[in-house]
């Protein structure tokens, strides 16, 4: 690149980043719209990554949201080219990554949507010669809050780069504010629950003690400088253990339906036991399980799952339905915020959900803990399965029909991406506009 050509860029995107950002408001008449977006998993091929795109415009066209809140794998890790795992390769495997960023938000930037981003276990991308300690991702080709500074760039995101004393990197809080724009009546909470192993112990990723801390400190600085508690949801993209436990709980009220095993920590961290002693979360939302998509009110709290979103990733009888969870904040006369929710499908259905009647399957322990349920149901398993239980490379990507030769390794074409991105790293003042255009076929 010329130095001229070098100039403009870094002048751009110095633009780009000291534009105002978005202030949350309240509309006029009371009501503040938040969509959610869950496991869109781009780059698994440019026509799911269209279909994906397609699906945003529509979403936003029909519910025509405020915020937008991205919860995890937004991007497939396990579908990026095999140099990602090679020695000295982390530029190109950054590329890669950041192709699929501009791709995930810019319908959201061309229509003026304010969004916030958490991270999912397939979000950032481990090396192949890196042995990180569980919870751990900053090591990684692609790492977490490497990600998070790449994302405060979008006038649009309202992304932040959470403490670097503390796991993960997607742990902060958006204030929204009334009206007047004068004072906050909700927060949205966004956490990293990391991507396995929990604590060490073999599963899926959760939000750390150390995390529970922040969030217990940052909730008393909050109340302490606004005078009261203040309501609010929090996002992480896996679930907590109390979910699998309150939809096995015949005394725990729960609409929507579960289609698959809920894949929570590995280990309880006490995040709910800290939500309910400091009284100021409404609800706990999470993405994950692509075929469930239940929400249960448990302790005074609801706790559950959006609806998947996109076209990337396994698919099954709910992730095929695809859309978002749409959550509606009112401000009532005497100021006190409620709120309410239901699903939007990509087919224009609004899906108020029932009560889910039939939960006779009780689900003993998370899913890919090594129990005795993950070991049996492994003998038969389907790809689907192996990637949800085990977070196998492989196997996610025949679930997602990613291509993969008969020994396992990634396609040789695939390595022809790295020349197409490794001269693009921060080229990004054009958009291909392309790429969100309707399909005609």
């Amino acid at each position: 690149m010329t130095t001229a050509g070098s100039t403009a860029v870094l002048l751009f995107m110095l633009v780009r980043t000291t534009l105002s950002k978005p202030i949350l408001k309240v509309q006029e008449d009371g009501t503040f719209k938040l969509a959610l977006f869950c496991d869109m998993h781009y780059g698994e091929g440019s026509d799911k990554d269209v279909k994906s795109s397609n699906f945003q415009q529509t979403l936003l066209s029909l519910e025509k949201p405020n915020f937008v809140v991205i919860d995890g794998d937004a991007s497939s890790n396990y579908a990026s080219p095999l140099a990602c795992k090679l020695p000295h390769q982390q530029e190109a495997c950054k590329e890669w990554f950041l192709q699929n960023w501009e791709h995930f938000t810019s319908v959201l930037q061309a229509t003026n949507t304010p969004y916030a981003y958490t991270l999912g276990n397939h979000d950032r991308i481990p090396g192949k010669d890196l042995k990180p300690v569980p919870g751990n991702e900053t090591d990684y080709s692609v790492p977490d809050h490497w990600i998070m500074e790449q994302d405060i760039r979008n006038q649009k995101s309202l992304t932040q780069d959470g403490p670097v004393s503390i796991h993960g990197a997607s742990n902060y809080v958006v204030p929204i504010m009334d009206a007047t724009g004068k004072e906050i009546v909700a927060y949205v909470w966004l956490m990293d629950s990391s991507d396995n192993n929990c604590m060490g112990t073999t599963g899926w990723g959760c939000v750390y003690p150390d995390q529970v801390e922040w969030y217990r400190n940052t909730s008393k600085r909050l109340i302490a400088k606004d005078g009261r508690v203040i309501p609010g949801l929090m996002f992480h993209h896996i679930p907590l253990d109390e979910v699998n436990t309150a939809w096995n709980d015949p005394s725990v009220s729960v609409w929507g339906s579960k289609g698959e095993q809920v894949c929570c920590f590995s280990q309880n961290t006490g995040l709910f036991d800290a939500i309910k002693d400091v009284g100021n979360i409404w609800g706990v939302f999470h993405g994950h399980d692509h075929n469930n998509d239940f929400v249960a009110s448990y302790h005074g709290v609801y706790i559950g799952f959006g609806r998947k979103s996109g076209y990337g990733g396994y698919g099954g009888s709910v992730a095929d339905q695809r859309g978002s969870r749409i959550f509606e904040l009112k401000q009532g006369t005497d100021g006190e915020m409620t709120f309410e929710t239901w699903i939007r499908q990509e087919t224009g259905e609004k899906v108020v959900q029932e009560p889910a009647l039939n939960r006779a399957s009780a689900q003993k322990e998370c899913c890919g803990t090594g129990n005795l349920e993950d070991v049996i149901a492994n003998i038969s398993a389907t790809d689907a399965m192996k990637c949800r239980v085990h977070d196998d490379v492989d196997a996610c990507r025949r679930a997602a029909s990613v291509d993969v030769d008969d020994s396992g390794s990634i396609d040789p074409l695939c390595l022809s991406q790295i020349v197409r991105f490794r001269n693009r790293l921060f080229s990004r003042s054009t958009i291909d506009w392309r790429l969100f255009s309707k399909q005609t076929s």
